[in-house]
């Protein structure tokens, strides 16, 4: 078996070029990973500051082009001739104005080829449109997108993508003509659809990579635009950032499409649009890539290269502990001689002289250990010996008993009985604890005996909780205390004495009360004992042993905290209360 464990054991050469070994890669690895890690950091830093300013700045491009048309729109809203082409008079709008209003709405259409049509609508009609080419309930949901209130002093953009009749994608901006007040309450809108080609122009200017691009999302829903229309990447990034409700002007990184995305959003002003740049973190990290295998290569390298040194060293080291093992294995039971010295170094000529000593030491102890364990056997001779005198005392009382009995002797059977059964308990000394239900049987033997004694000079009440009589306690603690008050209160009194014993549970503790109405003791006595009780010191006198005895192997079965309170007056009697742990088993 020794050979077996040997085998299985590996030399302190080894050990230490693996725990070398460990420790350097660990430290290669944790600066290499560690500077990657902050080079990585730095990379994706500079790349999300890179994709935040130039989401900002696209962001302010399309808010400048939306605002010079929001411009316009305000100017088309304030001309006589659209002012006052709805029913603002109340009265009905001759037919021929509307050529007037088409050519206005013309003139603006010319000026600006990205107009792709503009619509009057009054009091949810259509009353007059440039090219017809949406809807009218189409139409309608645009005008209604926002209140009077917010489109009345200026344009906004409503953020509905719609397509036209030959398919072409435009964004509307609408404006009220008049307040909410005016008209009797009758809505008058300008709507102009704006061609999305000019944000497709100014998307394109974005190259940040394969895979990478911008689009337009509504705030509210997963709805968007992007130039060639939305991919599946878009719309799952679209759904990601709806879904986590990303903040306004932030920069996060999202996994979709089964690649990580970094993403940066800013919001078009005066909108509920937003403008999403997203670029995948593969093209972010092409530097990285490089300098992780670079940096991989040189962990090997100096992996390589740190074995090597930390493998010479260690067979140096080694070398004279390795011979000083040899001749340690040659030591046995049977070979306790020193060994010779054949030192390379300082340390081991320490470790040749200390195992010599060692070894002297040894073979002393060894003839000690002899010695004592022949005073052992003989310890145990006479331990079994011994016990046969319980058996002998027990079997006495048997005889006295059965005499008593034939000579009619019923007071010494009871003593008899009672001392037989206090004995059993007293001696047995492999049951430490016992429940207080016997603990008080135990206290009732002593007290029959006493009575016999004393001729019924004294009185005792016992007042049991019942649920504590199953709790177990360290045997013989209450015995002493009763017995104190006979000796030392009722028997010196010279008259019909009387004890109280009480024990009750109350927070987890469990409380034993004695007293008596005996002489009681003085008040520099009682002083006397009070300090030795809290001191741990035993004191003087007989009178004292048994509560003492009490106390300390409470306090040493059970902790400081429990043990024996002990109050008298002299002349009118004592109390002595004492405490335990409410347990159901015995302390481990």
């Amino acid at each position: 078996m020794d050979k077996v464990l040997k085998k299985r054991k590996a030399s302190i050469r080894k050990q230490l070029l693996v725990a070398f070994t460990t420790i350097m890669i660990s430290i290669v690895l944790v600066l290499g990973g560690g500077y990657y890690y902050l080079f990585y950091q730095g990379v994706l830093e500079t790349s999300t500051s890179y994709s935040h300013q130039l989401t900002e700045q696209l962001c302010r491009n399309v808010e400048l082009y939306y605002d010079e048309i929001i411009r316009k729109t305000n100017s088309l809203s304030h001309q006589s001739d659209i002012k006052y082409y709805g029913d603002y008079f109340h009265t009905l709008v001759p037919n021929e104005k509307t050529d007037e209003i088409k050519r206005i709405l013309f003139e603006m259409i010319l000026s600006r080829e990205d107009i792709d049509d503009i619509n009057i609508l009054y009091d949810g009609k259509n009353i007059a449109s440039m090219f017809g080419l949406y809807e009218d309930d189409v139409l309608m949901s645009m005008s209604q997108y926002y209140s009077v209130d917010s489109v009345y002093l200026c344009g906004k953009i409503v953020p509905i993508f719609s397509m036209n009749k030959y398919g072409t994608y435009t964004l509307p901006i609408v404006k009220s003509v008049y307040t909410p007040d005016e008209l009797n309450g009758k809505a008058y809108y300008i709507l102009v659809n704006v061609d999305m080609s000019r944000i497709d122009s100014i998307f394109s200017e974005i190259n940040l990579g394969e895979g990478s691009g911008a689009l337009i999302k509504k705030r509210e829903d997963d709805s968007g635009y992007s130039p060639n229309g939305l991919d599946g990447v878009e719309i799952e990034i679209i759904r990601e950032i709806q879904k986590k409700n990303f903040s306004y002007a932030s920069d996060e990184i999202i996994y979709v499409a089964q690649q990580e995305y970094l993403i940066s959003i800013n919001p078009i002003r005066g909108s509920e649009l937003d403008i999403v740049v997203y670029n995948p973190m593969k093209n972010l990290t092409k530097n990285s890539r490089k300098i992780r295998r670079m940096m991989l290569f040189s962990v090997v390298f100096v992996i390589g290269i740190v074995f090597f040194v930390i493998r010479v060293v260690s067979l140096r080291f080694t070398r004279s502990i390795t011979t000083l093992a040899k001749h340690m294995e040659a030591v046995n039971k049977d070979n306790m001689s020193v060994i010779p010295k054949n030192c390379s170094s300082y340390e081991t000529e320490i470790l040749y002289d200390k195992f010599n000593g060692m070894i002297r030491d040894i073979s002393t102890l060894l003839k000690d250990i002899n010695e004592k364990s022949e005073l052992k056997r003989k310890a145990e001779l006479y331990a079994l010996q011994s016990q046969i005198n319980p058996h002998f005392i027990y079997n006495t009382l048997d005889s006295i008993n059965a005499m008593a009995a034939l000579n009619g002797s019923k007071d010494i059977m009871k003593m008899t009985i009672s001392l037989g059964r206090l004995l059993r308990i007293s001696i047995n000394i492999k049951e430490e604890f016992i429940t207080i239900r016997k603990e008080i049987e135990h206290v009732q033997h002593y007290l029959k005996i006493q009575m016999v004694r004393y001729s019924d000079r004294f009185k005792v009440e016992f007042d049991v909780q019942e649920d504590v009589l199953e709790c177990k306690v360290v045997k013989l603690i209450l015995q002493p205390l009763i017995e104190n008050a006979i000796y030392h209160g009722i028997k010196l009194k010279g008259e019909k004495g009387k004890i109280y014993v009480k024990i009750y549970a109350q927070e987890e503790k469990i409380y034993f009360k004695v007293c008596d109405n005996g002489v009681g003791v003085s008040k520099n006595k009682l002083e006397e004992i009070v300090e030795n009780l809290k001191t741990n010191k035993a004191f003087g006198g007989k009178e004292s042993v048994g509560i003492y005895n009490v106390d300390c192997r409470i306090k040493l079965y059970y902790g400081a905290e429990y043990g024996v309170v002990f109050q008298s007056s002299e002349g009118e009697g004592t109390n002595v209360q004492l405490s335990i742990p409410k347990r159901e088993r015995e302390v481990e």
